[in-house]
């Protein structure tokens, strides 16, 4: 699961490994008939550099350190880095996990999570695009390619490696 943050958004990442990312937060029933294999979730907050003269707080680095969940993407924070933490998550996301699917979630977006391994679990294994994967970029020099976008969408590993 990749999930774009910003360097001062602890309380957000906080949220998510302690509610609905935490399986024990869920009643065992609502997992029964679960594959375990689609509950075994690697969680990836992928966050930009800072601005100019601004460095990263000691907490931040305290939270990298403990969670090890936090990835840096070598851009600076912007209304306009999501696409680069995107496809860093997508990139990086083929380096250090071994998946079937890539998950990408906003941190605002209220997931139910044993729905979400009830729905991945019935998925074909490849060219899966789901959420709203259908849009076309209007202009630029990739005019009417396909795009995800909106608070969450799954994408296949076969997927991912062709982007």
């Amino acid at each position: 699961i990749m999930i774009p943050s910003k360097p001062d958004s602890e309380d957000y990442r906080q949220n998510l490994r302690t509610k609905w990312l935490n399986r024990t937060c869920w009643k065992d029933e609502e997992f029964k008939e679960i594959d375990e294999r689609y509950l075994n979730f690697e969680l990836m907050f992928v966050v930009g550099k800072l601005k100019r003269n601004r460095n990263f707080t000691h907490e931040f680095f305290e939270e990298v350190s403990e969670h090890n969940d936090i990835y840096l993407v070598d851009k600076e924070e912007s209304k306009f880095t999501l696409k680069h933490k995107v496809l860093f998550g997508m990139r990086e996301s083929l380096k250090f996990f071994d998946y079937e699917y890539f998950i990408k979630i906003d941190h605002d977006t209220l997931v139910d999570l044993p729905n979400l391994a009830r729905g991945i679990q019935s998925l074909p294994k490849d060219s899966i695009l789901t959420g709203s994967c259908y849009n076309r970029l209007k202009r630029g020099d990739y005019r009417n390619h396909q795009y995800c976008s909106g608070g969450a969408y799954i994408l296949s590993r076969d997927v991912i490696e062709k982007i």
